[in-house]
């Protein structure tokens, strides 16, 4: 199905226009993968290199793995995995090793030994999966996979079945054990993790039709509960957790209103949904992240409708909640959520993905599966947002926790005296960051902690009648 939606996307493509783009980023063609691919596996390792491995390329369900190495700007061959898959994942885990977990229709799991460069078979999961599932590092640094589907017993039917089953992997046991299934079956929804642990499962395909439903899980208590619903189905949207603790979703696809720019907010404290600024492109499989250098998300990757025939980028404010800027991509090329990673340093590569030309067949897309590769620094290559900010905000740190320094980002909507101060666990004044009068805008200071113990330590703002408090770890 997913397939399907996205050649239903590229056809489109030609057919939709929207405003023209207003910067392109710093974009860095890097050394090419060996093998094309697409559906792969990717993820950071405790070094900053970067590990692919799997996927679709020349032939399906590739087994071969590649590290990009960055003090020689290269990809290099490492050890393949024990069994080829495709649509499989890869998680760094808290032990510092990376779980392959399944694949299509793959129950088979494995772990990678950066180290060693080896792969060792681990626990199979416990249902067979086709796709669609989505997989979450809970803050124990357990991993919780919920949901996708899988062909029907009946092979003659040709249909699938949605699945609300949901597996926990243990590292420290290296065993998968089924936990509680969700109220409701569904695939490809999203899953954040909150900032009390409790994932959040919004939307997705259900039996017949997208879902506007979303529920919660409690690991602790091991129990689903179901909250508030989106104000619009969508299935292949993206969320992310704000710093504000809220969640951030965008775009997706239903019926009757495909390929979406909409957004929505969920107030974790009302537990609502409601509707912010749209993106300015229609998205579908894409990928969120935040940019804690210039507090912005990046939203990226399976444009729909663009002005141009490249995959586009853009920029979104999350604290008043508006899209700001804008770009394409410097070649032809359309990439889903399996293709970029986000670096230590806040860069993105991304790795294969699909080409296309339209120069071909009258007009009609020819793809083929890629092994270019790009990397994008957004954070030095966008323009600071000037805007005067509509509402207080106090980010969480970051890094967090940090060790001894952290930065705290805060926006003022009126002109007036501000103080930050930081706290211990007693109560107890520790340093005062800020105390004098400052104009509305946004703004960062450093707080370093090297003579303070490690601890949990709180800091407050008082601006006017505005007053928030966070908590931070100091970990040394």
């Amino acid at each position: 199905m997913r397939s399907a939606v996205r050649l239903q996307a590229a056809f489109l493509i030609t057919f939709y226009t929207v405003m023209s783009a207003q910067g392109s980023g710093s974009w860095v063609t890097i050394d090419s993968l060996h093998e094309p691919r697409q559906e792969s596996g990717i993820v950071v390792l405790p070094n900053g290199n970067v590990l692919v491995g799997g996927g679709n390329g020349i032939t399906p369900f590739l087994s071969s793995c590649e590290i990009y190495e960055f003090n020689t700007g290269k990809w290099l061959y490492s050890k393949s995995m024990n069994v080829p898959r495709m649509f499989g994942n890869f998680i760094l885990l808290k032990t510092g090793k990376i779980l392959s977990a399944g694949g299509f229709e793959e129950r088979s799991c494995e772990i990678f030994d950066p180290d060693k460069e080896t792969w060792t078979m681990t626990d199979s999961l416990p249902t067979m999966r086709i796709d669609g599932q989505s997989t979450t590092v809970l803050k124990d640094g357990k991993v919780l996979v919920c949901g996708g589907y899988r062909d029907s017993a009946d092979v003659q039917s040709g249909k699938t079945v949605n699945l609300s089953a949901c597996e926990i992997y243990d590292p420290v046991i290296s065993k998968w054990s089924h936990v509680a299934p969700m109220n409701v079956p569904r695939y490809c929804h999203t899953a954040t993790l909150l900032n009390n642990g409790k994932v959040l499962v919004a939307g997705g395909f259900g039996n017949t039709l997208e879902l506007r439903s979303c529920e919660i899980y409690d690991p602790e208590a091991n129990k689903w509960t179901v909250t508030a619903s989106l104000n619009e189905a969508r299935s292949e949207a993206a969320s992310i957790l704000l710093p504000n603790g809220n969640v951030f979703i965008s775009g997706g696809d239903s019926l009757g209103a495909p390929w979406k720019k909409t957004c929505e907010v969920f107030d974790i404290t009302g537990k609502e949904w409601t509707y912010v600024q749209s993106m300015y492109d229609a998205r579908i499989d894409h990928q969120i992240y935040y940019m804690a250098k210039n507090n912005q998300l990046l939203i990226l990757g399976g444009a729909v409708g663009q002005q141009s025939k490249e995959d586009t980028w853009e920029t979104y404010d999350p604290v008043n909640l508006k899209p700001l800027q804008y770009g394409i991509f410097p070649m032809k090329k359309i990439f889903f959520k399996s293709n970029p990673i986000k670096l230590n340093d806040g860069r993105i590569i991304i790795a294969g993905g699909e080409e296309y030309d339209f120069s071909k067949f009258d007009g009609m897309p020819y793809f083929w599966v890629s092994k270019t590769c790009q990397l994008l620094d957004i954070t030095t290559s966008v323009s600071e947002n000037k805007v005067i900010p509509d509402r207080y905000f106090l980010c969480q740190n970051y890094p967090n926790p940090f060790n001894p320094s952290t930065e705290i980002k805060y926006s003022l909507s009126k002109s007036r005296h501000t103080r930050i101060d930081v706290y211990n666990t007693l109560g107890q004044l520790v340093r005062t960051l800020v105390n004098c009068f400052q104009n509305a805008g946004n703004y960062q200071i450093q707080f370093n902690a090297k003579e303070l113990p490690s601890g949990v330590y709180f800091y407050r703002i008082i601006s006017g009648s505005y007053s928030e408090t966070k908590k931070m770890l100091l970990i040394k």
